[in-house]
């Protein structure tokens, strides 16, 4: 199973969607996710609708790179 699915836009802006219950990664320099602490739900069920996500805990994140340079090590 895929830790995490993303899509590349044009210049260094990615989106990320996390299928986990909390954020817990790091991105690096180039955009990759370092490292995600937590388990992935199990995705073995047709998609839900973003209400029925939400209500599940599940969410959809955009992270813009550029931001987050100075946090890596």
């Amino acid at each position: 199973m895929d830790k995490a699915t993303y899509r590349r836009f044009q210049g260094k802006r990615y989106s990320y969607e996390i299928k986990y219950d909390h954020a817990g990664y790091e991105v690096s320099r180039n955009g990759e996710i370092k490292r995600i602490g937590l388990v992935p739900r199990a995705f073995d069920r047709p998609l839900l609708t973003h209400a029925e996500a939400m209500d599940r805990g599940l969410f959809f994140a955009e992270i813009d790179i550029e931001g987050l340079i100075g946090m890596d090590e």
